[in-house]
């Protein structure tokens, strides 16, 4: 009988440990789990096999990354997330030009508080690298400046030089919108920046990148933090209008500290969240994604954890 009293205890506190952990996890990719209901995750969540089967998606997070039958006419990485993980920052740029990266794009917070001795120590590593690249700020960047009642953007546009930016490679245009400040949004210049930028003129494929998600299926941890702030909430629903009516290939966000990849509920823009860099508050291992552009202007898209 005594047995049978221990065997139940041990079963009981079996399950607050797995309990806890659950909801542990849920919030670290910022998911309220007293919100989600299991059809809405079966609904909304892919599937591993419902990646693999989707158009010009495909998944591989085994190392080294596995060859295509394709011509591949650009490849790309994407780094997001690595806060004051500077060991595992630099082991990511490393491994992403040592698997033929041609420049790589940052989707803001290299740092933790966003003080200038951070963000230098992260720009030196991308200089370090030898690969060119491209950032926006993310919300941890902003934190000192804004603290000091300045600019927001100032400690980030001191070091990193741009916030927002167009580029195009290969004939895939390339938009880095700042939307990382829930606060006061994106300014009227960058509004107004966007209108010509956003344009798709003869290049094949129209990417954008920027911080915060536009979009989650189950979290309100995107831009304008499902209403907590209403202007940015606002400003994020303009925003997905306009890059909807400028047809916009694919979004991709960093912040969300979790590799996802889902289309709109209403079948619009598709939407990637590409994990984190770093090893601190991240439910996955640290990844990293790489885009590879095919000559067809196919794309896939390859989560990679960092070696």
């Amino acid at each position: 009988m005594i047995r049978l009293i221990r065997i139940l205890f041990a079963v009981f506190l079996a399950g607050i440990i797995l309990v806890s952990f659950g909801y542990v996890t849920f919030q670290f990719i910022g998911i309220d789990p007293g919100e989600i209901r299991l059809s809405d995750v079966s609904k909304n969540i892919p599937t591993l096999s419902d990646i693999l089967s989707s158009q010009n998606v495909s998944q591989e997070i085994q190392n080294p990354l596995t060859p295509v039958q394709k011509n591949f006419k650009l490849r790309f990485a994407l780094i997001a997330d690595s806060h004051t993980d500077f060991s595992t920052l630099q082991r990511a740029l490393q491994d992403a030009k040592a698997q033929g990266a041609s420049y790589v794009i940052g989707l803001g917070d290299y740092s933790a508080f966003g003080n200038l001795k951070e963000l230098e120590a992260s720009k030196k590593i991308f200089d370090e690298s030898g690969l060119p690249y491209y950032v926006v700020p993310g919300d941890h960047d902003l934190g000192e400046s804004r603290a000091l009642k300045g600019v927001p953007e100032k400690l980030f546009l001191e070091v990193f030089g741009e916030a927002y930016q167009v580029f195009v490679k290969g004939q895939v245009k390339h938009v880095l919108i700042h939307n990382a400040d829930n606060y006061q949004g994106l300014s009227e210049e960058q509004w107004t920046w966007l209108s010509t930028a956003i344009e798709k003129g003869p290049e094949k494929l129209l990417f954008v990148f920027l911080h915060e998600p536009l979009y989650h299926p189950t979290s309100t941890h995107i831009m304008g933090r499902g209403g907590e702030y209403p202007e940015a909430e606002k400003e994020r629903e303009d925003l997905l209008s306009l890059l909807n009516q400028k047809q916009v290939d694919e979004v991709f966000a960093g912040d969300i500290h979790f590799f996802a990849r889902f289309p709109k509920a209403d079948g619009s823009v598709t939407m990637t969240t590409i994990g984190a860099v770093t090893t601190e508050r991240n439910p996955q291992t640290p990844r990293y994604v790489f885009i590879d552009v095919f000559d067809d202007y196919s794309y896939q898209v390859t989560q990679r954890v960092i070696p």
